[in-house]
C-alpha cells in the first residue's frame, strides 16, 4: 500500500498517529512539511509519488 503523504503540519489527526496507521498496514510513506492540504500545496511531490505508485510493480 502506498500512501502519497502524510503532512508533518498536520494537527487533526496527529503524525503520530499518521505513522502508526501506516505502519500498521505495511504502507510506503514519503513525509513532507506541508499543511493537511498538501494535495494543493505540494502539487510537484504529490504527482511524483503517484506517479511511482503508477509503475510499480
Amino acid at each position: 500500500m502506498l500512501i502519497p503523504e502524510t503532512s508533518t503540519t498536520l494537527r487533526m489527526i496527529p503524525p503520530a498517529a499518521q505513522r502508526l496507521m501506516a505502519e500498521r498496514v505495511g504502507a510506503t510513506v514519503n513525509e513532507t512539511a506541508g499543511c493537511h492540504a498538501v494535495y494543493v500545496s505540494k502539487l510537484d511531490a504529490v504527482a511524483a509519488i503517484i506517479e511511482q505508485a503508477a509503475t510499480a510493480k
